[in-house]
């Protein structure tokens, strides 16, 4: 038999190995349930940084819609000087006129992209005409048995000017795709329209040499106050490092018929004009 002391003394040993033994027992295994703290991200995809997106964004070299301010010069005047001659039983006339022209005209360039390498475009520009006519016109009947010449001798200088208002309405094909890099050749194929404008005329005469009469300013009547054509051209579509476009192109234009026609002044039909076109 243990005495009080004993048993005490064992009973006290028994709790503290049944304590240490409690203490080194495993945990428990964890439930299937991830814990939130390690649970994986929702968006474990990688999105690209501004500066990587951008590398992946389409550009568009040629934009689906455009517009710029263009510059045209003419190989040519748009009529020539002349001198023609008219006599018949009642006239013995002869005309000359000088061309006082300017080739340079200005205006505008729109572009719509209607498919990745097809595009309309429509533009207007403002042209100034200017010519001077002398004609010396001998009319009536002269008697050859006379010294004095009978008939009607008179001698006129008009000079008249205007605006030619060209609408060319083209289709463009681009040899390569919008949104290819470089520089887009492309082809084009249209119709025009030209309106005359803005006539001023001045016109003074002196009959059998007499006392010069001036000056009717009463606007000259053109031939054709709207004149169609066809257009047909080659340009390229380039962008700069900032972002300017520039068009160079040569364009032809066959117009049917002819604003100012009489006498000897005549608008040509065949027209020729390097256009410089610049826009954002």
């Amino acid at each position: 038999m243990f005495s009080l002391k004993q048993t005490t003394t064992i009973a006290a040993i028994t709790m503290l190995a049944v304590f240490n033994v409690s203490a080194q027992k495993p945990e428990p295994a964890p439930s299937s349930q991830v814990p939130l703290a390690t649970a994986p991200e929702k968006d474990t995809i990688r999105r690209p940084t501004s500066s990587t997106g951008a590398s992946m964004e389409k550009v568009n070299y040629v934009r689906r819609f455009s517009i710029a301010a263009s510059l045209s010069v003419l190989a040519l005047d748009t009529m020539k000087d002349n001198t023609t001659g008219q006599v018949n039983n009642q006239i013995d006339a002869i005309y000359a006129t000088t061309v006082q022209s300017k080739r340079i005209g200005y205006g505008a360039t729109g572009q719509i992209a209607i498919t990745n390498h097809l595009a309309i475009s429509a533009g207007i520009f403002i042209r100034k005409t200017a010519y001077a006519m002398n004609s010396d016109v001998f009319t009536g009947t002269d008697n050859i048995l006379t010294l004095i010449d009978e008939r009607k001798h008179t001698i006129s200088n008009e000079t008249t000017s205007a605006r030619f208002y060209d609408i060319p309405v083209t289709v463009r094909y681009f040899a390569k795709g919008r949104q290819e890099k470089g520089a887009h050749l492309f082809l084009e194929a249209g119709g025009v329209i030209r309106k005359v404008s803005s006539i001023k005329s001045s016109i003074d005469s002196t009959i059998n040499g007499g006392t010069t009469t001036c000056c009717v300013t009463t606007p000259i009547t053109p031939h054709k106050k709207n004149t169609n054509g066809l257009v047909g051209g080659v340009g390229i579509h380039m962008v700069d490092p900032l972002g300017i476009r520039v068009v160079p192109s040569v364009r032809y234009t066959y117009f049917l018929d002819s604003p100012f026609n009489t006498f000897s002044t005549k608008n040509k039909r065949n027209q020729i004009e390097a256009i410089i076109t610049i826009g954002f």
